[in-house]
């Protein structure tokens, strides 16, 4: 039952995303909007305002860390593997493995993940979520474009990755709430109150975006490919 209560809310707001899109309600136009406000400016108020109320001293755990990191990589290497060796041939190449893998490995914490381990855990887990947010991107899609890059002619290009990746809103979000953390800054009562209010529909319109776009995408004859990515996923 207590399984039930976590999970029903999150299913809920993605089956009514999902539904109102593939009724019509909603059309691909809308989602697009929905989803810039949810990624670009909620969802950061929403990381930006947690980690700065985070106990930096109990989120920063080498353990928990390791926890996390050593599966995602073994999962992700497997996934390379596996879609190197088992995939049509047109599908084996070092870019395509590349993509395989982030696929079969990249973990939905921010949509997901966030929601069931608050409902679950409570917020006390919240900062040290947060850090392992900050260096999942990072070092999946570090991975995926170094081994990618082989297979292109102008190579992997590491400015051009640390570019990405600090201007990433989640990872630059999390980063600024780390460094007002640790400077002990105090926003304000009307400007926290404010972000705050903007952080509250995060969670939901995330959930609620990722049901709609799951309306927009098709299988089609790579469904063997998308059950290998889940299974690993699954059992990472």
């Amino acid at each position: 039952m207590a399984i039930i209560s976590i999970i029903f809310p999150l299913i809920f707001m993605v089956l009514l995303g999902y539904v109102l899109t593939r009724v019509g309600f909603f059309n691909k136009e809308h989602i697009a909007g929905i989803s810039k406000f949810t990624f670009y400016v909620s969802i950061p108020a929403f990381l930006f305002i947690n980690m700065l109320a985070a106990p930096l001293a109990q989120s920063i755990d080498p353990f928990a860390l390791l926890a996390f990191y050593i599966p995602v990589i073994l999962v992700f290497a497997t996934g390379y593997r596996i879609n190197r060796h088992f995939s049509p041939i047109a599908l084996q190449g070092r870019d395509a493995s590349a993509v395989f893998a982030l696929g079969a490995s990249y973990s939905n914490t921010v949509l997901v993940g966030l929601p069931i381990i608050i409902a679950a855990l409570g917020q006390a887990m919240i900062g040290q979520v947060f850090m392992i947010i900050t260096f999942h991107s990072a070092t999946l899609f570090a991975m995926t474009f170094i081994l990618a890059a082989r297979a292109q002619p102008q190579g992997f290009s590491w400015r051009r990755f640390v570019r990405s990746m600090l201007l990433n809103p989640v990872v630059m979000s999390i980063g600024l709430g780390i460094l007002a953390n640790a400077l002990s800054v105090n926003l304000g009562e009307q400007l926290n109150a404010g972000l705050t209010l903007l952080a509250k529909p995060a969670l939901a319109s995330a959930l609620f975006v990722l049901g709609a776009n799951l309306s927009f995408y098709r299988i089609g004859e790579h469904w063997r490919l998308a059950l290998m990515a889940s299974g690993l996923k699954v059992s990472g």
